[in-house]
């Protein structure tokens, strides 16, 4: 077994960091995401991953429906929680 280089171990420690600040950026945003839920009585998400698209329907505790679709753009990652997230936003500010 061979010592690791001090690149390959500063790499390393590179990549371990941003995956723990993503996975408190995802852990905050899971947090926002329950947060924004919390006003409605009843959810519905559908994914359709291939279109990375996101459809969000939900019932508000005063009756009224909401229904919104986030879309990750043609270069971006899908994130579920980003888009999730996205949806219920608009869902908050929208009315029908």
């Amino acid at each position: 077994m061979s010592t690791p280089t001090k690149n390959k171990y500063e790499k390393a420690l590179k990549i371990v960091k941003e995956y723990e600040y993503r996975q408190n950026d995802l852990t905050k945003l899971n947090k926002d995401l329950g947060y924004s839920l919390e006003q409605f009585t009843q959810i519905k998400f559908d994914i359709n991953e291939n279109k990375k698209e996101i459809t969000f329907t939900g019932v508000t505790k005063d009756g009224k429906l909401k229904l919104t679709k986030s879309v990750a753009r043609s270069g971006d990652k899908f994130e579920l929680v980003i888009g999730k997230l996205i949806a219920v936003k608009k869902g908050s500010r929208r009315r029908y």
